[in-house]
C-alpha cells in the first residue's frame, strides 16, 4: 500500500498514511513528466562551493528566489575550531536539469557592484 500524496510504502493493513492523513492505494499512478525537470534519479550536481559563508547565503537566497529547487550542504569537523586547519566547505546542490539556470542566477547575485560595493 503507497501514499498517493508522498509516496511511502506501507505494510499490508495499513489503510491511511499517518503523515498525510489520506487513504493509501495499491499502486501509484506514474509520475507526470515536468518540462525542463527529469524523472530519472540523477545525482544534484554543485553549482556553487566555496568557504564564504556571506557569498553562500545570497547564492542560495539568489537560487532560492529563482523558484530552483537546491539543497545546501556544509562539510565541517565539529572537533576542529581553526578554520586554517579544517575550513569548512560549502556548496549549494541542484538537479542537473536546473544547474545552468542556477549557476547563471549565482553568477548576476555574485557579480560585483561597482567599485567600492558589494555584489547585488
Amino acid at each position: 500500500m503507497f501514499c498517493p500524496k508522498c509516496g511511502v510504502e506501507y505494510r499490508p493493513g495499513f489503510k491511511r498514511c499517518s503523515d498525510c492523513d489520506v487513504d493509501l492505494v495499491a499502486t501509484l499512478p506514474p509520475r507526470a513528466k515536468v518540462p525542463g525537470k527529469s524523472n530519472d534519479h540523477e545525482p544534484p550536481v554543485a553549482v556553487w562551493r566555496g568557504d564564504d559563508p556571506v557569498a553562500f547565503s545570497a547564492a542560495l537566497a539568489a537560487v532560492e528566489e529563482a523558484g530552483i529547487p537546491a539543497r545546501e550542504f556544509s562539510r565541517h569537523d565539529q572537533f576542529v575550531q581553526i578554520p586554517a586547519i579544517q575550513p569548512s566547505e560549502l556548496a549549494i546542490l541542484v538537479h542537473p536539469d536546473n544547474a545552468a539556470l542556477a549557476e547563471s542566477v549565482i553568477r548576476e547575485a555574485l557579480k560585483p557592484g561597482p567599485e567600492g560595493t558589494e555584489p547585488a
